[in-house]
């Protein structure tokens, strides 16, 4: 769980002068360049633009699922960029909640098992001495989404609201600073996707927790606090 000494008046997440290009046949395509950006506390941000704007491939490298080219990247005002894959883990684990529109949950494991996957990573040896405080919270999660009925179920027995309910509780069991969604929306119909959307916010509003969300559609981006937008790999407002 965190607990959070930096100023608070401090950005939770900075980014400055992010570039990021990818291979193509023998050329390269210019994904972002030199991006500067920042997150504060508790704030809900959108980032909105077409399809290869650089939306998922800036949510990635912020989630240090990726690697940028040039560029740095604070977080609580730490610089995380340089970062060993070990730490990466360990601070995507503890410290940042993913909510995707694929949902990406192990099939092999029930709702449960899913929500408590982070912590697994994060108590490491000390597993087995938490493992029941764990379960306590990740059945309390499960019990505020709605799905207190369906713990034990597996992805495949879940609609696509209740799997991406399912990945709000895993993107909270940390008590992250940091959620990053990337649209969460995207596989769900308007009505299911709403009432996800509304979820997502009050949980994550209620905790304190910042929220960057990538969008195309602007009546997601109006639920939140600011919407950036993205064209040809930098931010034009």
């Amino acid at each position: 769980m965190h607990s959070d000494t930096t100023n608070s008046s401090t950005p939770l997440l900075r980014a400055t002068g992010l570039s990021k290009s990818y291979k193509m046949g023998r050329g390269s395509l210019q994904v972002l360049q030199s991006l500067d950006f920042e997150l504060q506390r508790a704030e809900v941000c959108a980032v909105m633009g077409s399809s290869g704007s650089g939306k998922s491939t800036l949510l990635q490298i912020l989630g240090l699922m990726d690697s940028c080219d040039s560029g740095s990247i604070e977080f609580n005002a730490k610089e995380i960029s340089k970062l060993s894959a070990k730490k990466s883990a360990m601070l995507r684990a503890e410290q940042l909640g993913f909510v995707f529109q694929q949902f990406h949950l192990i099939h092999e494991l029930s709702a449960l098992e899913n929500v408590l996957l982070p912590r697994r990573v994060a108590c490491g040896l000390s597993w087995f001495s938490k493992r029941q405080a764990e379960y306590h919270a990740a059945r309390q999660l499960l019990h505020e989404v709605g799905l207190e009925e369906r713990m034990t179920h597996r992805p495949s027995q879940l609609s696509g609201g209740e799997q991406q309910r399912v990945a709000i509780a895993r993107a909270l069991i940390s008590s992250p600073p940091l959620i990053l969604a990337d649209e969460p929306t995207g596989n769900l119909d308007s009505e299911t996707g709403g009432r996800i959307l509304e979820l997502l916010l009050k949980m994550a509003r209620e905790r304190s927790t910042s929220v960057l969300l990538a969008t195309h559609d602007s009546a997601v981006a109006a639920m939140c606090d600011r919407t950036i937008h993205l064209s040809d790999g930098q931010i034009v407002d």
